[in-house]
C-alpha cells in the first residue's frame, strides 16, 4: 500500500461531500456505508481476480482496523485535539 497523509481536513471534506448527498449520513455509520460502497464500486472497475479481490479486501480491512486502533490510542490522552490536528502518516504492514 502507499503511504497516505490523512488529516481532519481530508476526513471532514469527504464527510461533507456525503452529507450533502445524503442528510442520513449526519450518522457516522452510514457515512462508513458509503465509504465502504465506494471502494467496491471503484475495485470493480479494476480488472483482478477473485484472489487478488479477496487479498485486497483483506488489505482493506487490516488497514481500517490499524488506523482505527492508532485514533484511539493516540486519542486516549487527548480527545480534544485529536480531530484538531493531522493524523499523520501511516505505513501498513510496519
Amino acid at each position: 500500500m502507499s503511504e497516505l497523509s490523512l488529516s481532519s481536513t481530508v476526513v471532514n471534506e469527504i464527510v461533507e461531500v456525503i452529507k450533502k448527498h445524503d442528510s442520513q449520513a449526519s450518522n457516522n455509520f452510514i457515512t462508513c456505508q458509503y465509504l465502504c460502497a465506494v471502494i467496491g464500486y471503484l475495485l470493480s472497475k479494476e480488472k483482478v481476480s477473485s484472489n487478488d479481490f479477496n487479498e485486497i479486501l483483506n488489505d482493506y480491512s487490516g488497514f481500517i482496523k490499524y488506523v482505527f486502533d492508532d485514533l484511539n490510542n493516540s486519542s486516549a490522552g487527548s480527545s480534544e485535539s485529536a480531530g484538531q490536528n493531522a493524523f499523520g502518516v501511516w505505513k501498513p504492514g510496519d
